[in-house]
This record gives structure tokens, sequence and C-alpha cells, in this order.
């Protein structure tokens, strides 16, 4: 009995330790605010706003290692406004934000960094060349234009 306690104690210990303190979303109006964007939450996406007008929708999604992974069901591959944002950790630290096209995941294949199978989606976040075309900033710039 009371080694049953003491093991329980420990989970609930190592459970509290564990408790990420990350928030995508919350990252993501942080960056957005820094270049003068708005940031607002939608039914099942997020909008990204410039003085009140709508540029485009997206899915907030984080990864922290080599691979971007999430639910597939509200990706719209059809929707050319609709973007899935990216947001990597080094820990509990956001380091970088992308933006990929959701029409991206139709081109999907063995050599594509985009997948979309059973349910899920995944984006290969390991080739930093690739990446840079995604960066928050281009396709901002871009979207803007």
């Amino acid at each position: 009995m009371e080694l049953d306690k003491i093991k329980q104690v420990k989970q609930e210990n190592e459970s509290a330790k564990s408790t990420s303190t990350r928030n995508p979303s919350g990252d993501l109006n942080f960056l957005c605010n820094r270049v003068g964007l708005g940031l607002l939450r939608n039914v099942e996406y997020f909008a990204l706003t410039d003085q009140g007008k709508k540029l485009c929708d997206f899915i907030v999604v984080e990864c922290d290692g080599s691979v971007a992974e999430f639910d597939s069901k509200n990706l719209s591959v059809d929707d050319e406004r609709l973007y899935v944002a990216v947001v990597c950790y080094n820990g509990e630290k956001a380091e970088n934000a992308y933006l990929f096209p959701a029409c991206s995941f139709k081109k999907t294949g063995l050599f594509s960094m985009f997948g979309n199978k059973n349910g899920r989606a995944s984006i290969k976040m390991g080739n930093k060349t690739k990446l840079d075309q995604y960066s928050f900033g281009n396709v901002v710039k871009n979207i803007k234009n």
C-alpha cells in the first residue's frame, strides 16, 4: 500500500515536470504583432489580418524535431488562402516560424517534404535550404503583396 502511494506521488511529480509551457498560437501572435499584423481565432482556423483586412487562414502546429505532424481533418488542400503555420521549438523556447501553403499537401511523395495519409499530415523540417522559402517573414511579405 505504501509502495503504491510512493509510486503514485513519483508519477505525479514526473508528470508535473513534463508539463509544457509552450503556446504555439501565442508565440505566433507575438510574432504577428511584432510585424504589425493581427491574429484572430476563427472556428476552425486562425486568420492573419493587416489593418482589419483578412490576408489568409492557417492551422497552427508546433514542432520540436525533424518532422511536424498534425491531424489533417481541417486541412483543405484546395484552399489557396489556407496555410499551415509551424512554430519550431528548442526546449520551451520558440526559435522559428514557417508558413506552408495547404495546397503543398497535394504533391506528396517519397522525395517531397510534405506527407498526407491516414488522417495525418506531416512536414519534414530537416532541410534548412528548402525551409527558407517558407520562413514566416518571406511568406507574409508575399501574401501582403
